[in-house]
């Protein structure tokens, strides 16, 4: 794998929007746009460095959001610790989520309700609609 030098605090990335519900009318984030997924488990949630070029996606991307990553950064706490990752020339990830459905019982409530927190706070504090126009 390439090695590729830490994005700064100020680069934008970009997330794109696979489901119509992830973005709301009145361009609010929704937390699930951040949600981890089994299938990204051992990466991370998927980010582009271009904004519309979205490796392996093969359902249409409904939106495009854009990713502050100092702001990503910044919703670490003391029990997780969130970084944005560059993989490839044009893709990176966000390192630090969890995926509930890898844990049981009252590990997996408490898993699912810290991973719902600190996804609201990145829909909140480090996301924002994309437009192009």
């Amino acid at each position: 794998m390439a090695e590729f030098s830490a994005l700064p605090c100020e680069k934008i990335v970009f997330r794109g929007a696979i489901y119509p519900d992830w973005i709301k009318k009145n361009g609010k984030i929704q937390w699930q746009a951040f949600k981890l997924s089994v299938k990204d488990e051992d990466d991370g949630v998927s980010l582009s460095l271009v904004p519309g070029k979205f490796e392996g996606l093969n359902n249409p991307v409904e939106g495009v959001i854009s990713v502050h990553v100092g702001q990503v950064r910044d919703v670490s706490n003391e029990t997780y610790t969130l970084d944005v990752i560059q993989d490839k020339p044009i893709h990176a990830f966000i390192k630090g989520l969890l995926c509930p459905d890898k844990f049981e019982g009252k590990e997996k409530a408490k898993i699912y309700d810290d991973m719902k927190f600190i996804c609201m706070e990145i829909a909140e504090r480090a996301a924002r609609e994309y437009k192009t126009s």
